[in-house]
Formats: structure tokens, sequence, C-alpha cells
């Protein structure tokens, strides 16, 4: 208390270890600096946030929006809550950017042919709308939406490649869209086929202060799909000036953003990167949690170098040695790698912006 004394710092229920009395105190200002959390699978990683960092934002005034990649580390522990609502990834609707950039992903770059590139942006315009439409005539008719859906987009497509005047590029499309829907099959089309829209995901914080989105159940590129959807509104906002006050907790951080990012998940490290630039200025916190900090484990490099601040749990022994793992942050305090390698579960050092001590504490918390 001392320490803090005139400092704007909010006490979390984490406490420092071997001393339940001592509660940790953070440095609100910092919060939109952004953070990580650390830890090899088991070292608390998930309740750790769910009892400190959540409970944390929501008293410092943030509401905040969990991204639960597998759908089992928050999801089922918010389902009855009274301040909480999950949503479910599928029922929201992307934006139409980010269903060409998970098209893409999906067709293998559209066959690399620009005609068939064609006809799948020709059939996004309008999304939404052809989605409500299938799911319509499937009540009607009684068959499946997204078999319903994939006939009309093979259609748009075979439609703009019979306008082509040239027959060198009529056939070269042809057997690019014949490789394509070899590929690309209407069971691809079920993650992106919500109707909510991110205005009303967002507009849901008026009576909730947490949001989760249950990301289980469809592969990755649908995923960072609504990632991208999702950031690029938010990114939007914060252009026109509006402080935010949210705070966006992203589970499994490399998988939108790992040391070598490719195709989607390059877009997403982009788009991390800007939100997390802009994000300072506009009350706009990003809380990565990953399993290890660097290398192929990790967290892109550029990407992290925007977060100030960390919560080290037991780390995974690739991160023990050498260039931006934890023990080149923690070791300049006597903290071995040895002693990271053998963190107990629910430990963790607090290191940077937001610790209103000159050096790291190891803390811990209690599960009511």
């Amino acid at each position: 208390k001392l320490i803090v004394k005139g400092e704007d710092v909010i006490w979390t229920n984490a406490y420092l270890e071997g001393h339940e009395s001592w509660k940790i105190p953070v440095k609100k200002f910092f919060i939109p600096y952004h953070v990580g959390v650390y830890g090899t699978t088991g070292s608390g990683k998930s309740w750790f946030t769910r009892y400190v960092l959540i409970p944390l934002y929501l008293k410092s005034g943030y509401k905040v929006l969990v991204l639960d990649w597998s759908g089992t580390d928050y999801a089922p522990y918010y389902q009855n809550s009274d301040n909480a609502e999950v949503i479910k990834i599928t029922d929201i609707a992307l934006d139409e950017e980010s269903i060409l950039s998970y098209f893409d992903d999906k067709t293998n770059g559209f066959g690399k042919n620009e005609n068939v590139k064609d006809g799948f942006d020709a059939f996004i315009e309008g999304w939404v709308e052809k989605v409500k439409s299938a799911i319509e005539i499937s009540k009607k008719e009684g068959k499946d939406p997204a078999e319903i859906l994939y006939n009309q987009l093979k259609n748009k497509v075979n439609e703009v490649i019979s306008s082509i005047r040239r027959d060198d590029w009529k056939n070269s499309a042809e057997r690019a869209s014949k490789r394509v829907f070899r590929r690309f099959k209407p069971q691809d089309l079920k993650p992106i086929m919500g109707t909510i829209s991110i205005e009303e995901v967002i507009k849901k914080f008026e009576n909730k202060n947490l949001i989760i989105i249950d990301m289980g159940g469809i592969l990755a590129e649908a995923k960072l799909g609504f990632f991208l959807s999702f950031s690029r509104y938010l990114y939007s906002l914060m252009e026109i000036g509006k402080n935010l006050m949210i705070s966006i907790i992203m589970d499994e951080a490399p998988q939108y953003a790992p040391w070598d990012p490719k195709g989607i998940q390059s877009e997403a490290t982009e788009m991390i990167k800007n939100l997390a630039a802009l994000g300072r200025k506009r009350m706009l916190n990003l809380t990565l949690i990953a399993q290890g900090i660097k290398g192929e484990i990790g967290i892109n490099a550029a990407v992290r170098r925007n977060l100030n601040t960390h919560f080290f749990g037991r780390i995974h022994p690739l991160d023990a040695g050498g260039e931006g793992g934890a023990s080149e942050w923690l070791s300049p305090y006597d903290i071995t790698s040895d002693q990271l390698l053998q963190l107990k579960p629910g430990r963790f050092y607090f290191s940077g912006a937001m610790n209103v001590s000159p050096v790291p504490l190891l803390i811990t918390y209690k599960i009511e």
C-alpha cells in the first residue's frame, strides 16, 4: 500500500506466493498496453484468466470479449451466468472481405484462376441475405441450406466462366473450377452461414459485461475469418475516434499469429499489430494466451513486441534458453530456467508495465 500510494491502481484477486493477505495491485493506465499469458498445458492459464484477469478488467470498467478457440476453456463456465453471454461462432455473420479470405484458403487460391475468383467474389455480394434465403428455402423444401447455397455458388461461378469470350481462357477457367469444386464441398459453407452481425454482437455489451465466443467445432480458417471481420469493425470504430473500453482475450494466440504466418494467418497477424498500435490510444486491451513465448509454440515476434505486461507460468523446455524466451526476460532478476520449468500450476511471474514493483512478482490465486 505504501508503494502504490498516489498511484491509480486496481487490486486483483491474486496474491504474493506465500502471503495470502498481500493482494497484488496493477497500474490501470497500462491495461491497454496489452498482456501476454504464457504456460504449458496444465500450468493454469485459463483458470488464471477466469479468476484473476477477467475480474480485473471488469473492475477497471472494461467490457470483456473472450475468443474461446476450442470452446472448452471458457464457454462452459459462463453458460448460466447473469452477466455473461455465450455466442456460437457459427451464428455470427462474417463481412464479405473475410468470407473471400476464407474461400481463398479453402480453395487453394481459387485454383489459381482469376475468373474463378471473380465468380466467388460476385456471389459473395449480399451474402447474409443469400444465407437467409437458403435457410427459408430449406424449411419449405426440406433440404440442407448449405447444399442449396453451394449449388447457387457453383452456378454463379459457371455463369461467370461461360461469359468469357476467349476459348483458351474459358477452358483454363473450367479446368480450375473443376479442381476447386472437387476440393470445396457444401459442408465447408456451414461455418460461415451465421446471420448475427458483428454490430449486434457489440451491442450486446449494453446489457452484458462479458461475451464469450464459442469457436469450437469448426476449422481454423473460419475462426480466423470471424476474427478478421470482428477486428475490422473494431478498428473502424477506433479510427473515427471512439474509445472502446474493451478487452479481447485470445486463447491459443499462436493460432492467430504464429511465428511464421501464412495465408489467412498473415492477415490476422497484421490485424493484431494494427489493433495493438491503435488500441493503446483507444482503450482496447489485447490479452494473448499461449503455451509458449517464441518459436513454433509461441507468438509472432512482431506481435509479441506490442505486449508490455507478462505473466509467465511453467514454461516449455523450448522456451528455456535463447533469445526471446522467458529466461531472457527473468534471468536479470536471478529467476532461472530451472525455476520456470518447475513452477507449480497456478503460479505466475508478473512482469512489465502493469506491475508496480521494480522486480517480477511470483503470484498465485485461490479458486473460490
